[in-house]
């Protein structure tokens, strides 16, 4: 059978990142920051079979002339995050550094 497939999708995406960074230039080094990221997704898609309507006849009230499938989609997904990493150089061959991030994501 032949059969028309319809997809239609909208994805809007912000992200941000700031980020504080020290010299470099000592033996104390660090880096921190913040994270954000939103994105919205909504989605159409549908498919058609020519002769469908015919098929069935009358018994389907209120239906898209010949649509065999539809899935409707909206999502929505958000992310933020603290991190930080500081590190010393005890010496030109020995140094040490520590980091954590925390994190939230919503779906």
């Amino acid at each position: 059978f032949t059969a028309l497939t319809k997809d239609t999708t909208d994805q809007d995406t912000f992200t941000q990142e700031i980020r504080l960074v020290s010299k470099g230039d000592d033996a104390l080094n660090w880096i921190a920051g913040v994270y954000y990221s939103k994105q919205e997704i909504s989605s159409d898609d549908r498919e058609y079979t020519p002769g469908l309507t015919e098929f069935w006849g009358d018994e389907i009230d209120n239906i898209e002339q010949d649509l065999e499938y539809i899935a409707l989609t909206n999502a929505t997904s958000k992310e933020s995050a603290l991190f930080g990493e500081v590190g010393y150089a005890f010496s030109d061959d020995f140094n040490i550094t520590v980091g954590a991030r925390f994190y939230r994501y919503d779906v």
